[in-house]
């Protein structure tokens, strides 16, 4: 099973970055866009694990949760990965990243004791808006450049997401939500 830990986006959310979406359609014409029902922000990408696992990934992720605080998220700010100026991905930031981080940090801590290695990068939080297919090479659209606070919502679950792919793309399926306090 292809795994990944994330943040559903509210619906709310979800209609500010889809407005974001439609704004640079007629900029970026050569993406893949991330489908409404798809929008969130990963937590931690687990990729393949067996299934056998996802038992014991409930229950660590379960504990480690159940305390965890809720808090307000800012949308805010654009870029691109890997730069702004060779762009593959698009996405909008949150403003305050040390609360996602220390959401990573908790779910990091309950993996690790699976045997469930540390992240090799520094944690980002952010929603992809889209991915870029061949080159582009007009660096960061203006748009995302001046992107100011677009929008804020609270953070009050994490879910733990099974990803199929398909010639359609990716197809997530929740298996697990956790409520946070």
């Amino acid at each position: 099973m292809r795994l990944f830990i994330a943040v559903p986006l509210p619906d709310e959310a979800r209609d500010l970055l889809c407005s974001l979406q439609d704004e640079l359609r007629s900029k970026v014409k050569r993406a893949a866009w991330v489908p409404r029902h798809d929008m969130h922000v990963t937590v931690r990408f687990l990729g393949q694990t067996e299934e056998d696992l996802v038992p014991e990934i409930h229950e660590m992720l379960s504990d480690a949760l159940a305390e965890h605080p809720t808090f307000e998220a800012v949308l805010k700010r654009g870029g691109a990965f890997p730069n702004p100026r060779r762009p593959n991905v698009f996405w909008v930031g949150l403003e305050d990243g040390a609360r996602f981080a220390g959401l990573a940090h908790t779910a990091n801590l309950a993996l690790s004791a699976l045997g469930f290695p540390a992240p090799d990068k520094p944690f980002r939080p952010h929603a992809t808006l889209c991915r870029l297919r061949g080159p582009w090479l007009g660096g960061l659209p203006k748009r995302l450049e001046d992107l100011g606070v677009l929008g804020r919502f609270q953070v009050d679950r994490l879910v733990l997401y099974e990803s199929k792919l398909n010639s359609a793309g990716a197809q997530h399926a929740a298996l697990h939500t956790y409520l946070l306090k």
